[in-house]
């Protein structure tokens, strides 16, 4: 079996396991983590690259340097690709895999409307294929993005649907792989959106026990979001540990904003036990190590902790929820909006019936809580 043929079937270990050292090489170890080994591969191979096969290391490439916190040289990768479809005849791979990297790209930094736009035009692309394998793949790829966005959109019935619907095609052409992802997508956004917190710990800490160690972005996703449904639950003590013996799952991913949302934890844990002073300093370092053009999500979050610390301890926040508010207009994630309209104690037009956790807080109305969720 060729390795292209594993590549677009999805079977990325096998593939890694393979003598070979070609462009799907590099494609599936981006996809399986292993990014050293993909860049080193890359260099190896990029004096025998065509215009195409650039393209399409370039794509996988600019999805592991986003994955790894260095954006300058992912935004590189992605623009280049994009240059050479105004200069050159790309294929109809080539095209889709140029607007899907930017979708990914503005995806990953919160830029939901143009992300979308990114992969209706890739979707346009699609259209034109014959190839069903190859069309099969790239729908995946398609629908994942268009999936994730539109729940970050705030419309998360319609994009767990559209997950659903990549995953029909995944499991109609067994890509293992994809099964994987896809099924662990859409059981975190049910979990944390549209199941109640027990029903939620319970599945996902059975995804906990079958989740592959070396996936450990998708793991660190997991141990977020378990930590943050034990703290739902009132087992802030669990929350507590079972962060705390996973650390080395979230730094082994080299990802900033995930340290950055450890920290987050770290300091709400704090927070949550009475250490005001121990919670504002660690709060107030892990937004210095953030930066505002990429993690402004995140950044709000940690903003409207600070100022349910200083209320703790009574203390002035006019200067924090100044902040906050200047911040929240350049967001475009409805949901992180909808949390930033709660700390800042103002009504939120987004109450569509699409957040039911967002729903339970502001019926409760536990705004010293609900900047955490």
């Amino acid at each position: 079996m060729t390795t292209q043929k594993l590549y677009l079937e999805g079977r990325f270990t096998e593939l890694r396991q393979s003598d070979s050292n070609d462009i799907y090489k590099v494609g599936a170890l981006v996809f399986l983590g292993e990014h050293q080994e993909a860049r080193w591969l890359a260099d190896q191979e990029e004096s025998a690259h065509d215009i195409n096969q650039r393209v399409f290391v370039q794509f996988h490439l600019g999805i592991s340097y986003t994955r790894t916190s260095n954006y300058k040289k992912a935004a590189q990768l992605f623009k280049n690709n994009l240059q050479l479809i105004k200069t050159e005849d790309l294929s109809l791979d080539s095209q889709f895999l140029s607007y899907q990297g930017l979708g990914f790209y503005h995806y990953f930094f919160s830029r939901h409307k143009l992300s979308l736009k990114s992969t209706h035009q890739a979707h346009k692309i699609l259209l034109k294929f014959d190839n069903k394998e190859t069309k099969a793949l790239y729908q995946i790829l398609c629908l994942d993005l268009e999936g994730h966005n539109l729940v970050h959109r705030m419309r998360i019935h319609k994009g767990i649907k559209t997950l659903e619907k990549a995953l029909e095609i995944a499991d109609r052409n067994n890509m293992t792989a994809f099964k994987k992802s896809l099924t662990f997508s859409i059981l975190i956004y049910r979990c944390k959106y549209l199941l109640s917190p027990t029903q939620g710990l319970n599945s996902l800490l059975q995804a906990y026990e079958k989740i592959s160690p070396n996936d450990d972005y998708s793991m660190s996703t997991l141990i977020f979001e378990i930590s943050n449904l034990y703290m739902l639950s009132g087992e802030f003590k669990k929350a507590d540990q079972f962060l705390s013996q996973n650390y080395k799952v979230i730094y082994n991913t080299e990802n900033k904003r995930l340290m950055g949302q450890l920290n987050f934890r770290m300091t709400y844990n704090l927070y949550r036990k009475g250490s005001f002073e121990q919670a504002l300093y660690l709060a107030k370092s892990a937004r210095s190590n953030l930066k505002k053009l990429t993690d402004r999500g995140l950044i709000c979050q940690i903003l409207g902790l600070e100022i349910n610390i200083l209320k703790a301890m009574g203390e002035q926040t006019d200067e924090l929820e100044k902040e906050l508010f200047e911040t929240d207009k350049d967001i475009d994630n409805l949901l992180i909006k909808r949390r930033n309209h709660r700390s800042l104690k103002l009504s939120s037009p987004l109450n569509n019936g699409e957040d039911p956790r967002g729903d339970f807080f502001e019926k409760l109305g536990r705004d010293n809580d609900s900047s955490t969720y």
